[in-house]
Order: structure tokens, then C-alpha cells, then sequence
């Protein structure tokens, strides 16, 4: 996802027209990624102090404590679904390639991230309406009114 293309119309069209904060939460590797980085000061010049927060995640460390805690044989079923929906897993042969970078990273991961703001938002904003976009979202319109919804 590249945020230096879509944070301008994340903020003018998401965070302006509902007066939101945003959580941002990256892959660890994200900080030695120089797009990445160009991407959040990008947003950070938009949002400002919209931001609540921005945390960082080592992907790889937490795939790796739970596929040790995992029951032996459960890790060749999860391989043999097809698709690179478990990440970047280095034996992940349904891939048959490279692990993947952290902007490859597969499905699994975006319910981590979920997960993620999810706690952060019962932690600070408990009350308040939350609203989950992917940076690659180019918002080309402002967002309805929540009570329009």
C-alpha cells in the first residue's frame, strides 16, 4: 500500500468529513521501507495531529510464536490450503517461493491488524464510532454521515 498516493484523500475525505483520529499500525520492517516512510510523513502532513497514534508490529516474530504454540501436525494442514492467505511463513509451500516481504504479507495478517486497532480502540475510544480502511484505499469522495449508514 502505498500512503504517500492516498493519504492526502484519506484525510481530506475520511478523517475531515467525520472528524476522526487515526491509528496507524505498520509492519516493523515498515521503518526501514523508504516508501513507507515517505508514506506516513505524507499522511502525517495531512492528518497532523489527527493521529492518535502510530504503532509498530514485528509481523514476523508474532507468525513465528504461534505456529510454535500450534499442535503438532496442524502447520502441514494450514500449508496445504492454497494461497498465500498465512503470509510470509518460510515454509509456507503453498507460495513455493521467497517468504514474503511485509507489504506481501498474506491474509492472516490483516486480521491481526485488526485485532490490533480493535485494542487499541477499547484502550482510548471506547464510545466512539471506528471505521477500518487499508491505506491503498484512494477515497475519492467524503464519507457519508455515520447516521446515514
Amino acid at each position: 500500500a502505498d500512503l504517500r498516493r492516498t493519504a492526502a484523500s484519506i484525510a481530506g475525505k475520511l478523517l475531515d468529513p467525520l472528524d476522526a483520529v487515526v491509528y496507524v499500525y505498520a509492519p516493523k520492517r515498515a521503518r526501514l521501507d523508504p516508501s513507507a516512510v515517505a508514506g506516513l510523513e505524507e499522511l502525517r502532513r495531512h492528518a497532523g495531529d489527527r493521529i492518535a497514534r502510530v504503532d509498530f508490529f514485528d509481523e514476523d516474530a508474532s507468525l513465528a510464536a504461534a505456529v510454535h504454540r500450534l499442535p503438532a501436525g496442524v502447520i502441514g494442514r494450514l500449508l496445504a490450503v492454497a494461497g498465500n492467505w498465512l503470509g510470509g511463513l518460510t515454509v509456507n509451500s503453498s507460495v513455493g517461493a521467497a517468504p514474503a516481504k511485509f507489504a506481501a504479507k498474506g491474509e492472516l495478517f490483516n486480521y491481526v491488524q485488526h485485532d490490533r486497532c480493535l485494542r487499541f480502540y477499547h484502550q482510548h475510544f471506547v464510545g466512539r464510532p471506528v471505521i477500518y480502511t487499508r491505506t491503498d484505499f484512494q477515497w475519492l469522495c467524503p464519507h457519508p454521515p455515520l447516521h446515514t449508514l
